[in-house]
This record gives C-alpha cells, sequence and structure tokens, in this order.
C-alpha cells in the first residue's frame, strides 16, 4: 500500500473545496435563473392583459363611433350612445357583410344590456341582451363592460335610456 502524504492531502482538501465552491455556485446561478424568469413571466401576463384590456377599449370606441349604430337626433350625433333600432338590425347586417365586420372586430362578442329605457314602465324591456356581432368562440375570453346611452327613437321625438356594452373578447393561443 501506498502512504499518502501530507501534501496528497492537502491536495485533495483543496480539490474538494474547490468542488464545493463549484456546486453552490451554479446552485446558486440555477435559482438565480429560475426565479428571474418567474419575475419575467409575471410581467410578460401583465403586458398580455394590459394589451386585452386596450383593445377591447378600442372595440367598444369603434362599436360607438359606428354611423351603423350612432345615435342621431335632429341630425345631431351623439357620444357614447346606441340607437335601439340600429342595433336590432345590425346583427344580420353584420352577418351579410362579415368579412367587412370581422376585420374590424375580430373574435368578439359584442351584446347590448338594457338597464333603464327612460320610462317609468318597465314592461318593454327585455331580459336578454341584444347580440350586435358574434366573432368565433372560444375557451378562453376577456370580458370589458362599458356604461353607454341608448337612444330609443319612437314614439318622435325619442327618449334616452341606460345601457351596458359587454365585449367579450376570445383569446386563441398558438
Amino acid at each position: 500500500m501506498k502512504k499518502i502524504t501530507k501534501k496528497q492531502k492537502k491536495a485533495q482538501m483543496k480539490l474538494g473545496e474547490t468542488i464545493a465552491v463549484l456546486i453552490i455556485f451554479f446552485l446558486l446561478l440555477f435559482f438565480g435563473i429560475f426565479f428571474y424568469s418567474g419575475i419575467e413571466k409575471r410581467e410578460f401576463q401583465q403586458k398580455i392583459t394590459e394589451t386585452q384590456e386596450k383593445t377591447s377599449i378600442d372595440i367598444a370606441q369603434t362599436i360607438t363611433f359606428l354611423p351603423e349604430l350612432k345615435c342621431t337626433s335632429e341630425d345631431i350625433a351623439q357620444t357614447l350612445c346606441i340607437d335601439i333600432l340600429k342595433a336590432e338590425s345590425f346583427q344580420s347586417f353584420s352577418q351579410q357583410n362579415s368579412a367587412y365586420y370581422y376585420s374590424i372586430f375580430g373574435n368578439t362578442k359584442i351584446e347590448l344590456i338594457k338597464i333603464y329605457s327612460g320610462s317609468i314602465s318597465t314592461e318593454n324591456i327585455p331580459i336578454a341582451p341584444i347580440e350586435i356581432y358574434q366573432g368565433t368562440e372560444s375557451m378562453n375570453y376577456f370580458t370589458t363592460h362599458m356604461p353607454i346611452t341608448i337612444f330609443y327613437p319612437t314614439p318622435y321625438p325619442g327618449r334616452n335610456g341606460i345601457g351596458l356594452l359587454k365585449i367579450t373578447q376570445y383569446l386563441f393561443e398558438g
């Protein structure tokens, strides 16, 4: 048997220390990368949510400025107002021109919910919302609500009510 000298023992100890330091260094590096990627992932998800909210608000503003739905009374256009008669007929019109409206709204579902009709009698308010536009549906979606004025043009000169524009934006992950 070979006798281990003091120098060899010292060298083995130094080698062991170096290996231990390298293992600790790589463990710290691994945990640092792991936590950094977690933080980046959360920030990326927040940016996606922010973008979806902005897109949904853009669609809400677009729908309220469409001449096909905009309220006009005596040739004066109102802001954030939808004409109820135009909204009821818009669904079939948008289906006939689906390619054009798909380029504007994409995969969204836009509904008009009546809250207050502007009269004391609420018999003429249907419970079901009016579906203005329907895009392709998905299991993942993002919903935005926007309060608007609903214009009831009949009987002349008409009256205003309160409604809610519900925009459901469907998300497709690729």
